[in-house]
């Protein structure tokens, strides 16, 4: 009888500690969403300060107004985490129909210092699907010549638009 007693007297006991280990857990997973919930508020206010930074730097310059048919210009904003900065994309195609070749450029802006952090131009023989024959990178405002630098320039300029 002695030995049901015992068992009986620390089984509301072992509750009473699972009960606090629960709520303990609630609370911390609480906690943790309402942190994944201001982190993703966060992204929000920043992918929205992008979005106007990257109207406003679009409307400075002169691609707003081109009506050109054989000539293209758009572009997409990004707020990159890694750099703490809003880039825009400014990518424009150019029809040269005379000589059935296709020039297509992307250039990547911090649109509040309206400075280029680098860009590409690619000539294609044959229409936009074309063969390239020409392509110039340029980072940090010069035009890079070097092989091994224009292999690590690839995918640094594709990785901005991403991260």
């Amino acid at each position: 009888m002695f030995a049901r007693i015992v068992v009986l007297a620390t089984a509301p006991l072992m509750f009473g500690v699972a009960c606090q280990v629960a709520d303990q857990h609630e609370t911390a997973s609480s906690a943790a969403q309402k942190v994944a919930l201001d982190s993703r508020m966060e992204a929000l206010k920043y992918s929205k300060f992008c979005t106007d930074s990257a109207a406003q730097f679009w409307n400075r310059h002169k691609w707003k107004d081109q009506h050109d048919l054989s000539q293209i210009t758009s572009y997409t904003s990004h707020y990159s985490k890694k750099l703490n900065k809003c880039l825009v994309d400014v990518h424009g195609v150019l029809l040269m129909t005379s000589e059935d070749k296709v020039s297509e450029s992307d250039h990547i802006y911090d649109a509040l210092e309206d400075a280029v952090l680098g860009g590409r131009v690619i000539l294609r023989k044959g229409g936009p699907e074309g063969e390239i024959e020409a392509m110039v990178s340029i980072q940090d405002g010069h035009d890079i010549r070097d092989e091994q630098k224009k292999a690590a320039f690839v995918p640094w300029f594709q990785s901005l638009m991403i991260e």
